[in-house]
């Protein structure tokens, strides 16, 4: 984490990112829940779900207000300004996390009946993949460790190569002439959807961490010519 001469600077950063590892955990919590309701066909858990998401948007609001007060305040400078500016967009996304768990937690609602064991486990473990990124996300920004953060970035093909998979359970499952079955199917692509969304979401932080602690702002670039 970042030192400074200035103790109320710390202070700041300090508070800042508790602010954000408080809504982190929120989201991961969020799409714990969601991930459950799916597992369970809990459909009252699914509404609680969706009612949540308020709390993860006022979070959001608060660290939004938080950055650019400091910002407007103390007129930081160097990391310091990155950190401030970063931290406004990571919560920005944690926020758009929320909203897809939420979105995840409506398609439950919206099943008719419990899907293939084989489809529900693959969700189930897409989000636990997508929770342990957002976690090792955290950490990583905790400590500004760039090549955490990279790491997290890389860990994203995993989470598209689950959704192609889905998709390709889904189609074969959906053959038939059943409505119900066509209907159920379209929503477990959306669910799906959902999940690879928040893989995104996550690689976005990353970006942002990688950007704080290195002040380059090219991370998806450097990675895809590791790739080459």
């Amino acid at each position: 984490m970042l030192n400074h001469t200035v103790k109320s600077f710390d202070k700041e950063i300090a508070h800042l990112s508790d602010e954000i590892n408080r809504l982190a955990m929120a989201c991961s919590n969020q799409l714990e829940k969601a991930a459950i309701a799916f597992d369970l066909m809990d459909k009252g858990l699914a509404g609680k779900v969706a009612k949540d998401d308020e709390k993860v948007n006022v979070l959001e609001r608060l660290i939004e207000d938080h950055a650019v007060r400091f910002l407007a305040k103390r007129q930081p400078m160097a990391v310091d300004l990155r950190f401030f500016l970063a931290a406004m967009k990571i919560a920005y996304e944690l926020e758009r996390i929320g909203d897809n768990a939420e979105n995840i937690a409506k398609g439950v609602i919206f099943l008719k009946k419990r899907p293939d064991h084989g489809i529900v486990k693959r969700i189930v473990d897409m989000t636990a993949d997508c929770r342990s990124m957002l976690q090792e996300a955290v950490e990583a920004f905790l400590a500004m460790d760039a090549d955490k953060a990279s790491a997290v970035w890389k860990r994203d093909e995993g989470i598209d190569e689950s959704f192609k998979r889905i998709m390709g359970l889904v189609f074969d499952q959906t053959k038939g002439p059943c409505v119900d079955s066509f209907e159920d199917g379209t929503q477990i692509v959306l669910m799906a959807r959902c999940i690879e969304r928040i893989g995104d979401h996550i690689t976005n932080i990353a970006e942002d961490i990688y950007y704080i602690a290195t002040g380059q702002n090219n991370l998806k670039q450097i990675m895809m010519k590791l790739d080459e």
